[in-house]
């Protein structure tokens, strides 16, 4: 379960420029997770919005403490 803020808005960058957006969950039981799914919303200035899934795996695995 996603916890704290889900969605953030990072404002206009220049090209090449980059934002790094932190991103809390929960765990509540121990296994392997994929939590692959996310979603960028881009506006280029333009009237239609890009949506742009990752294509990145992103596996973690949780042990029981």
């Amino acid at each position: 379960m996603w916890s704290g803020t889900t969605q953030q808005n990072v404002g206009a960058l220049e090209a090449q420029q980059g934002s790094e957006i932190t991103a809390n969950v929960c765990f509540f039981q121990p296994g392997v997770y994929d939590i692959n799914r996310f979603k960028f919303v881009v506006n280029a200035g333009t009237p239609q919005e890009q949506h742009i899934y990752s294509p990145f795996q992103h596996f973690v695995r949780v042990a029981s403490a």
